[in-house]
């Protein structure tokens, strides 16, 4: 088993959908549902830890949202189970023991929801009584 890597703003990571993003999408004069493969690049990116680097870039942290989603372009009648288009991807969970600026880290393979129709919720940090590790 490998070590999760963590996320960081840069275009080469992302998120991408496991499922189908089942979209409403114009065919004929009436909406079918239609299911789409999403993804979200992390260079547009919002809320990032900006006090912590990776590789030189932000620190993506479960407070962190990707702010464009692509891949349902055609289903202009937004998501049928979560009404979002071309909007936020949201991460459900990340790391239980690693922390940046007081919010859980995030890495590959950390579950998320894709096309949100918002950034949702400023997440709760954790305590800032927490230890931190001295460098030497």
């Amino acid at each position: 088993m490998t070590v999760p890597v963590s996320a960081r703003k840069d275009g080469a990571n992302f998120v991408y959908s496991i499922s189908p993003d089942v979209c409403l999408t114009p065919v004929g004069s009436g909406m079918v549902p239609v299911g789409y493969n999403t993804i979200a690049f992390f260079d547009t990116v919002v809320r990032t830890a900006t006090t912590v680097r990776n590789n030189s870039n932000e620190d993506f942290v479960v407070n962190t949202r990707p702010s464009v989603c692509i891949g349902h372009e055609p289903g202009t009648g937004k998501g049928v189970k979560i009404a979002g288009y071309k909007s936020h991807a949201v991460i459900k969970q990340g790391a239980s023991a690693v922390f940046t600026e007081g919010w859980a880290a995030v890495r590959d393979g950390d579950p998320a929801e894709i096309n949100r129709p918002g950034p949702g919720r400023v997440e709760t940090p954790r305590s800032k009584s927490s230890v931190g590790i001295d460098h030497v």
